[in-house]
């Protein structure tokens, strides 16, 4: 029997909304066609956003002995950079079969993306079936091959359609940022915009978040479409319409050329796919397999269970860590020679094994075998990589201490990332601290030193805790801490618990955003906060999921408490009311139902039915005033 193929794919973030359909796609058909898949998983290539570069460094790990082909995520990678420098860029990777997705190289097999009949079917939809003609867009960066090929779609649809586009294309550049400040410029500009065409979802998702807080009347108005489809907008309010890129198709592509070794040095077009949701007036019914899927995460923090200061305590503390998270194996290598700034220099020729997992269990290891960092294993110790594995730069202030190989199979994307950050973190204070004890045997500066390290690690550990659970403006739990608690507490204990959930937002915000700016709605959304903490117990959970929209879960509690709750709502919004005076009166709605489940979905249900009837709490509030 001969040895299955190997595919390598380089890629953006896992995590973006653009990218997890993709590498989804691409780890199921690997998968379903017993094909081993190495993902490199970097950033764009030339950003000098944020820690972006030192992500890349990844790439330099790539070696033609590690794969049978290479699949380049080209039209995320090469965002930053020009077609040319692109071209240079993945010359490199020219020993071995290359395949680009979105985007054009020579001397490859170019997988494209043609944006024309999805964007079609969108403006014919706005068009033909809501009679809509003043269709804006939202562009994509400039020099971005996939950005400019929605931009022509959209130009080309609306003069086959006979609709105008002066004055309607406004700029953006795939940033949530960009796409409400461009939407600013649309409500500034006075134009009868009936409808807007984002060039992705980002833009569009950013700009309903914008809108629910500040004008929420407009999302009634202005028909809103995104571009990928990604999966936060199946879970917006409204739900995003999107023009869906070909994702298993693409898949499908590559896997038919792996195994067939074909790799014709031609370029392959795939149609994408309009899909009308709320956003654009479409009635569509429920998307039930939105709930097919794990969203929450065990309860198990990381970072509050591993205290390690030496190499071996490390490893054993992992070892126990890593079943929480689904993680079959999992392997980190340590450049030999130690710390490196790999932006400024080539990864080191030699690594090290700090930790091997496999199928459940800590690999025991009287020596810490050596190779070539090319293999990115050692072959001649039996250690093997997982049939389908993340490999991420380990990194922390700029300085690389080597990388984390991660089994794929299992899983969230999410927990991927954390792990390797914290770790990340902790490797690099390991070695520090192994440094100052070294050069600083013996004397009160060493110890100086291990203590403000120590400190430091401590700090980090919390702000990664906090920041992975806790609202920065309210201090209450955010969407991801309030699901794990609840979750927890629901169902995960020995017996199923029951609740009473409730879904809340702010009246009347917009009034005060507009007459007094959002730094002073900000100051509202905290009273309504205190007040929410206030009016419920301390047993009680409280998270902030949105502009202005709480969650709580009143433990133990059940239909029969809510008039005096709410009663006591009422009386502290009064009070805040009374004691602010000089801005408009605020109000929180509420809608409410009963829990008595026992699965995720059954949470995710009642708090729909929250929604719901908030909804109608919301609608019951405007008739009344209509009719005073």
């Amino acid at each position: 029997m001969t040895n299955p193929k190997t595919i390598a794919f380089a890629c953006y973030e896992l995590t973006a909304n653009f990218q997890l359909p993709l590498f989804r796609a691409i780890k199921t058909a690997a998968i379903n066609h017993n094909l081993n898949l190495i993902v490199f998983e970097g950033r764009s290539v030339g950003s000098k956003f944020y820690s972006d570069a030192d992500h890349n460094c990844v790439y330099q790990l790539i070696h033609p002995d590690q794969y049978d082909a290479l699949v380049l995520s080209g039209g995320s990678l090469f965002t930053f950079v020009s077609r040319d420098e692109a071209t240079t860029w993945a010359s490199s990777f020219y020993q071995k079969p290359l395949v680009s997705l979105n985007f054009k190289l020579p001397n490859a097999t170019s997988i494209l993306v043609n944006s024309q009949k999805g964007m079609h079917e969108a403006i014919s939809f706005l068009n033909e079936k809501l009679n809509l003609t003043q269709i804006a867009f939202v562009t994509g960066p400039a020099g971005n091959a996939e950005a400019e090929d929605r931009y022509r779609a959209y130009l080309n649809t609306m003069a086959d359609c006979g609709l105008s586009t002066d004055n309607y294309v406004f700029r953006g550049d795939f940033t949530p940022s960009s796409g409400v400040i461009a939407l600013q410029e649309i409500l500034d500009s006075g134009l009868p915009i009936e409808a807007i065409l984002f060039a992705n979802d980002d833009m569009a998702i950013a700009t309903i978040d914008y809108l629910n807080q500040s004008n929420p009347e407009k999302l009634n108005e202005i028909s809103l479409i995104g571009f990928d489809n990604s999966i936060p907008s199946k879970t917006l309010t409204p739900k995003l319409a999107s023009i869906a890129q070909p994702f298993t198709e693409m898949a499908t592509k590559i896997i038919n050329h792996v195994l067939t070794d074909d790799y014709p040095h031609t370029v392959e077009s795939l149609d994408c796919k309009f899909i009308p949701r709320e956003s654009c007036g479409s009635k569509n019914p429920v998307e039930h397999e939105l709930f097919s899927k794990k969203y929450f995460s065990l309860a198990f923090k990381i970072q509050e269970n591993i205290h390690a200061v030496d190499e071996e305590t490390l490893s054993e503390q992992l070892a126990n860590a890593l079943p929480h998270f689904g993680i079959k194996n999992c392997y980190i290598c340590l450049y030999v020679g130690g710390l490196i700034d790999l932006t400024e220099a080539d990864a080191p020729e030699y690594s090290r094994v700090l930790f091997a997992y496999e199928n459940n269990r800590l690999v025991e290891q009287n020596y810490q075998p050596v190779f070539k960092t090319k293999e990115l294993l050692p072959t001649e110790d039996k250690i093997n990589l997982p049939k389908q594995c993340v490999v991420k730069s380990m990194f922390f202030q700029k300085v690389h201490s080597g990388y984390i190989i991660i089994d794929i199979n299992q899983g969230l994307e999410e927990d991927y990332a954390n792990i390797t950050s914290f770790l990340s973190i902790h490797i690099y204070s390991m070695i520090q601290m192994r440094n100052l004890e070294v050069a600083n045997q013996g004397k009160e500066k060493a110890n100086n030193d291990l203590q403000i390290l120590n400190t430091k690690l401590r700090l980090a550990n919390e702000r990664l805790r906090l920041q992975s659970t806790t609202d920065e403006l309210t201090g209450l739990l955010n969407r991801r801490g309030f699901f794990e608690r609840i979750k927890a507490f629901a169902i995960s204990g020995r017996a199923n618990q029951t609740f009473m959930a409730f879904y809340a937002d702010v009246d009347n915000l917009k009034k005060v955003n507009d007459s007094f700016g959002h730094k002073h709605g900000d100051e509202v959304i905290k009273s309504c906060a205190h007040i929410l903490k206030k009016t419920f117990r301390t047993e009680d959970f409280i998270g902030r999921v949105g502009g202005d929209e709480f969650l709580i879960c009143a433990r133990n509690c059940n239909p029969v408490n809510i008039s005096n709750m709410l009663q006591r709502l009422r009386d502290k919004v009064k009070r805040f009311n009374l004691a602010n005076p000089s801005i408009p009166d605020i109000d929180i709605s509420m809608g409410h139902a009963y829990f008595n489940g026992s699965t995720e979905e059954d949470i995710i249900q009642v708090f729909e039915k929250a929604d719901e009837m908030l909804y109608k709490t919301k609608q019951s509030k405007k008739k009344s005033m209509l009719t005073k």
